[in-house]
């Protein structure tokens, strides 16, 4: 499910059965020229083994809980004199979400990012 070797998920895991987890961000420059807006990258994912349904006896389950989140780190110089409109805001939550994605789909193996639809959707 996870992709192995992607960098981005701690490798210790893919050789563990119990409860894990692996936290990692990074800061990638704006790709605005001439602003020293950082964008924050973060991965966090928490691998466990919980019940499959409410019932006494049901089934353990592995549950990989991934989050992953993405800001700029604006300087207030950049802030001031800007005008901010709603379709900048808009645009900027478009690329947002398409970073986020890609991402994602750097974090599961192919074969999820298909079953998701993750790519073409």
């Amino acid at each position: 499910m996870l992709r192995e070797g992607s960098g981005l998920v701690a490798g210790h895991g893919f050789g563990r059965s119990d409860l894990w987890h692996s936290y990692t961000g990074f800061f990638e420059p704006s790709p605005h020229q001439g602003t020293s807006t950082k964008r924050l990258f973060q991965i966090n994912l928490d691998v466990v083994d919980e019940p499959s349904g409410p019932a006494p006896d049901a089934p353990q389950i592995r549950w990989a809980n991934i989050t992953t989140a993405r800001e700029d780190r604006l300087q207030a110089d950049e802030v001031d004199g800007r005008t901010r409109d709603a379709d900048m805001i808009l645009k900027s939550f478009d690329l947002m979400h398409t970073e986020l994605k890609d991402l994602f789909g750097r974090i599961v193996t192919d074969a999820i990012a298909e079953r998701i639809y993750l790519m073409g959707s």
